[in-house]
């Protein structure tokens, strides 16, 4: 499956577990934003559901992130839990917005330099205030669970009006296409 499936699981997991207008939903983000320990987090059966849908829509991801799939599955379900709306702009596109920015060039430095999952859900969690808790809640979910280079990237171009670059495969026979046109 592509990247898109992965990003509409998460999406519909959030809307049908995070935004439904029950208690139990109320009730799940409440337990889900109070607490960033991922065994706190995995101790909630809906988060099983998210890890089901994901690993469907994605069979090898659990493989892909080894070690690290634990602990992004409960940073992705902590902050979700904090998102109360969706937009079509990614949520570094809103914190760059305005003259001083949304959230400080500095903050946003420091995010970015950020690899353990549990301390990036938490700065993620408490700066999403800043975008009015709104954001492309697909996009999110698919920069949270790898938060690799091309994410960081991603979040840099975002952050400051531009539009990222094509990715590009890396070959290591040589040039790409896109060095021969440079």
């Amino acid at each position: 499956m592509t990247q898109d499936a992965l990003a509409g699981a998460a999406r519909q997991w959030w809307r049908e577990r995070l935004r439904a207008d029950t208690g139990e939903a109320r009730g799940l983000c409440a337990r889900l934003r109070r607490d960033a320990n991922p065994v706190s987090v995995l101790s909630e059966p809906a988060v099983h559901d998210l890890a089901r849908a994901l690993g469907t829509a994605h069979p090898g991801l659990r493989a892909e992130l080894g070690e690290a799939w634990a602990a992004r599955l409960a940073a992705l379900a902590h902050v979700l839990a904090a998102v109360e709306a969706e937009t079509p702009e990614p949520l570094a596109r809103l914190w760059g917005e305005g003259d001083p920015p949304r959230l400080s060039r500095l903050r946003f430095q420091r995010m970015l330099r950020e690899t353990d999952a549990v301390t990036l859900a938490v700065s993620v969690r408490r700066a999403l205030p800043l975008a009015g808790d709104r954001c492309n809640v697909a996009r999110l979910a698919q920069d949270l669970l790898r938060w690799d280079e091309a994410a960081r990237i991603r979040w840099c171009f975002d952050y400051f009006g531009g539009r990222a670059p094509e990715a590009a495969a890396p070959s290591s026979d040589g040039p790409t296409a896109q060095d021969a046109r440079a």
